[in-house]
């Protein structure tokens, strides 16, 4: 005879809180669905959305997309995105940080790359006008990454610099930074 596992235990055992204590979360997350007049697939998809929103920064169309390929449908997907409680100026501006943490980027190559990422041109305006960034240290670290995979002369690098949107006395400082 097989071993049986009810549904509430399985649950229990996958979410770490008791069988009981789970099924009775589950229930009211759905009774809150059903009272706010939605269906339990759009509270999902919103309760998803916010889930997404506390761990990683999202544009409003990365996020819509996300909750696309976690399989919800298209009106799901639309519901959870329209009616999370998310600060999208803030999500651009968090993206840009995280960026910026881990790569040298110019002004230019960062709204590029917001852009990339789906972000309006209002949030971009936003980030450029609010991010802490010093762009002299951006194309330093840029620099000193190119000069990590490749040999330069000093000009080639000006000039690499140069083509990543990197304004002159900014590719100048990055040269001089590596010691060109």
């Amino acid at each position: 005879m097989r071993p049986t596992t009810s549904a509430s235990s399985a649950l229990a055992v996958t979410s770490g809180t008791s069988a009981p204590q789970a099924v009775a979360e589950r229930q009211a997350a759905y009774a809150d669905a059903d009272t706010a007049g939605i269906g339990v697939a759009e509270g999902n998809a919103l309760r998803s959305a916010e889930s997404y929103l506390r761990y990683s920064e999202f544009s409003k169309v990365g996020l819509y997309e996300q909750l696309l390929y976690e399989g919800y449908t298209e009106s799901e997907s639309q519901y959870g995105v329209d009616n999370v409680s998310a600060d999208w100026n803030q999500q651009a501006l968090g993206t840009a940080e995280s960026y910026l943490a881990y790569s040298g980027f110019s002004a230019g190559g960062l709204a590029e790359q917001l852009a990339y990422e789906e972000f309006t041109p209002e949030q971009i305006t936003y980030v450029m006008n609010n991010v802490s960034a010093d762009w002299n240290a951006e194309a330093a670290e840029k620099a000193a990454s190119y000069m990590e995979y490749s040999a330069f002369s000093a000009s080639g690098l000006y000039d690499q610099l140069i083509f990543e949107e990197v304004t002159p006395e900014q590719a100048q400082h990055g040269v001089t930074s590596v010691g060109l």
